[in-house]
């Protein structure tokens, strides 16, 4: 976008980055919320969120900066030389251990299954159901 010279040309490329955008967003939510513990996967996903959000408002804040002091092409080029250098970064420093993770979810009560503890199925495949039956009033005569 920062090379564009024309609106045909930056239309389609802000298109291309906005999808891409969300496609990693989404991705990167999804793996969150399936790599998280029950118990805490609340609480992480609210401070993901808040993450993703509050780093969106403070980029938007610097880079319009730097495009208030510079230009529109020093702010797009500068952003990317950053993005690439912290993807860099990223590869370098961060590893997966490869080590499975200890389960930290809450333990099951003993002697019982969870599923029928919580559903009362008491050995029936589907959950206890009520029946009603209401009497009629006498008419007064």
């Amino acid at each position: 976008m920062a090379v564009a010279t024309s609106t045909w040309v930056a239309v389609p490329a802000m298109l291309a980055g906005g999808m891409a955008w969300i496609t990693v967003v989404n991705s990167l939510s999804v793996s969150a919320q399936m790599s998280l513990p029950n118990w805490v996967r609340a609480r992480c996903m609210a401070t993901y969120q808040m993450a993703i959000l509050g780093s969106s408002a403070l980029g938007a804040a610097l880079w319009g900066q730097v495009a208030t002091v510079g230009s529109m092409q020093t702010a797009l080029f500068s952003a990317a030389a950053f993005g690439i250098l912290l993807m860099l970064l990223a590869v370098r420093f961060v590893r997966d251990s490869g080590e499975a993770e200890p389960d930290m979810s809450r333990p099951r009560p003993a002697g019982r299954s969870c599923r029928r503890a919580r559903l009362g199925t008491r050995g029936r495949s589907s959950p206890p159901s009520s029946t009603w039956s209401i009497r009629r009033a006498p008419r007064p005569s």
